[in-house]
């Protein structure tokens, strides 16, 4: 005859084996390129178990070997992400990059990076339609439409790609717009002209 004090315990025992068994955290950093301006912005969100080290941005640059061009310092990272902006790109053509830290190492990241191209193109006047035309790809972006007298016309958040507003049943004069793109603020003055 079995003992249930005996089965009681084996069930115990088996649970606090099962339950010390941890899984460790799957360490991973995540990485957003995109072009700006005659620049590339590097969106870096970080999932590691510890902070406090530093981490390398590696670009190639058309086939190359990968090479060191930016070594963050922790006291950057914000929350767990950090943008990075590498502005010294020589030329038009593809580039590479990829994040590493305390050994944990990003997918490499491909930007076609055009010199002299605008991923974000507010236009200076309009009629019936304003197009906003955006190919930045990392993060969204704010677009706010003032009239002459500072009155809010246009609010709109989180947008991401091309954005047409219809702006027909606003008089003809000229707006003043605010976009924020990347931490970036960008102030333009639009007429619209029916």
């Amino acid at each position: 005859m079995k003992n249930p004090l005996s089965n009681s315990i084996h069930i115990l025992l088996f649970l606090f084996v099962f339950s010390s068994c941890k899984k460790e955290a799957k360490q991973a950093i995540a990485l957003c390129a995109s072009q700006y301006n005659n620049g590339v912005d590097l969106h870096i969100k970080y999932k590691v178990a510890e902070k406090g080290k530093r981490s390398f941005v590696y670009r190639c640059e058309g086939g190359n070997a990968f090479q060191v061009v930016k070594e963050i310092n922790p006291n950057d990272i914000v929350g767990d992400s950090v943008m990075v902006i590498d502005s010294l790109l020589k030329y038009t053509g593809n580039y590479t990059y990829k994040v590493s830290y305390n050994g944990v190492l990003s997918d490499a990241v491909a930007v076609n990076f055009i010199n002299g191209a605008t991923p974000f193109y507010i236009p200076n006047s309009a009629k019936d339609t304003l197009t906003i035309k955006s190919d930045y790809s990392c993060t969204t972006y704010g677009f706010t439409l003032y009239n002459r007298w500072g009155q809010m016309i246009i609010d709109k958040q989180n947008l991401s790609g091309n954005q047409s507003f219809d702006v027909s049943k606003l008089p003809s004069e000229i707006y003043v717009c605010l976009a924020y793109v990347a931490n970036r603020e960008i102030n333009s003055t639009i007429a619209i002209i029916h």
